[in-house]
Order: C-alpha cells, then structure tokens, then sequence
C-alpha cells in the first residue's frame, strides 16, 4: 500500500484507500464530475466482488487487479510464481539434489493462493527432470494454521521413511523457519543434510541459522509497479486490457550452499 501511495503522488495523483461500498460511490462521484480521470487499483485482492468489476467495467472507470491473475477477461499484474519455483528446483538440482520434499498448504475447495501455484510448479518442473514421484515427499498444512508452529510439528513427516529428502522447499519463509529450528533441534546439518528453501525474503530470512534461500517478492516495489501498470491502463485509450507477470530474483544464502 505504501508503495502504491508514494508512486501515485509522485504523479500528482490523489489517493482515496475505499472499501467496496465506497469505492462504487466515489465511482459514480468521478463519472458526474468529467474534471479529473478515476482509476481503480485493487491491491492483493484475489476475491474480489464480480458485480462490483462489472459496474467499474460499464462505467468505463480504468482498473488493475494487483495480486491475482487467474481471470483472462480483466486487468491484472501478479509474481511468476511458476518462473520462480522453477529457478529453485534448478538450483537445488544444479548442486545435485535428486530427492525431494514439499511443505505445501493443504487445498481448499473454494481457495485460491499462491501457495498451490508454487507446488505445481515444483511437481511440474521436478517431472520434466525425470525426478521418480517415490523421490518426492509433499507435507501440506492446515489453511488458516500458523505455519511456524505447523512446520516444526510436521517437518518430522519428511523423515519417517528411507528414502528420506535431501532438500526441502517451502512455499513460505515462514515454513522454512519452523522446519529449520526442528532441523536443528535433531541433529540434522543444513545444508549438507538436507538443503531448505523459503519464498518471500521475509527479513527473517537473513537471521536464520542459517541463512535462507529464498524468492525474493519486494511488496514496495510492488505497489509501485501496480500503480505505473494502472498509468498505463489509464492513458491507453484503445486498448485497456493488460496482463502482467512479474518476475523474481532467488536470493542465494548459506541454506543451500553453506560450506
């Protein structure tokens, strides 16, 4: 949101932060009053009110959905979670890494997260690298579970049999935090027993023992990029359809390459 906000006042934008009610009334407030151009930004909104996409639609009010992009017919920009699971899974792979564990959420009917979009990912690329499906071990959490704590109580579900994994990726920094204290707790060396990776850069992530690799997802820039993006949509009057993948960095650390 901070970054949204300092990038839209750089433009000399005004910036009203609404709840869906508002929102429709300040909609109908900028139709009446042609002085000034309204665009709408809809910032890590993945359940968003259809009715209200279709009023902003007809009233040909420009939008961006920042966070989401399973919808073809709007305006979204989202993180390339595939893009950024793939860089992972070739880098463990690239150290020499052949068995593998997952600490994924547990899907829900009705749920969409970028959590599932991440494991995907990891299967699909650990298939095209022949990796045997007996070679990889998925431990999924409760939705709604506070993952450190859920981490450490089920990271003992990777171990319970012998072809036990020799790197872990987590579909959060938050997972891997867990997983590594319990890691450590048992006697178990990172990386050179089993190598961890988290998503998100969270500060966390440079004070873990130890460090972790992980995807890097810079929320400031973020809502920066969102707005730019919603620029576009806005002075665009011919084609305002825009859908936007944005890629990450891995950050390498001591988790995965510790001497």
């Amino acid at each position: 949101l901070a970054g949204a906000v300092v990038r839209a006042q750089e433009e000399g934008a005004q910036v009203q932060i609404a709840t869906n009610v508002q929102l429709k009334n300040a909609i109908d407030a900028s139709v009446r009053n042609a002085s000034f151009q309204t665009g709408v930004l809809f910032l890590r909104n993945r359940d968003f009110d259809p009715d209200l996409l279709a009023f902003i639609e007809k009233e040909g009010t420009p939008y961006l959905i920042e966070g989401a992009k399973n919808y073809s017919k709007y305006n979204w920009m989202d993180i390339d979670n595939r893009d950024a699971m793939r860089q992972i899974v070739d880098h463990l792979y690239g150290l020499g890494h052949r068995k593998f564990g997952i600490f994924q959420m547990k899907k829900k009917k009705g749920i969409r997260s970028h959590f599932f979009e991440r494991h995907e990912a990891v299967l699909e690329r650990l298939l095209e690298l022949k990796i045997p499906p007996s070679d990889i071990t998925t431990v999924s959490f409760p939705v709604g579970a506070e993952m450190e704590r859920m981490a450490y109580e089920l990271s003992p579900a990777f171990f319970k049999t012998s072809n036990r994994p020799d790197a872990i990726i987590c579909v959060s920094d938050f997972l891997a935090s867990g997983l590594i204290l319990w890691l450590e707790r048992n006697g178990y060396k990172i990386p050179k027993d089993v190598a961890v990776t988290g998503f998100d850069d969270n500060p966390i992530s440079c004070y873990l023992d130890p460090p972790l690799t992980t995807i890097r997802q810079d929320y400031y820039e973020l809502g920066h990029l969102a707005v730019e993006n919603l620029l576009r949509v806005m002075t665009d009057y011919v084609n305002r359809h825009l859908q936007v993948k944005v890629k990450l960095d891995l950050k390498i650390r001591a988790s995965t390459v510790g001497s």
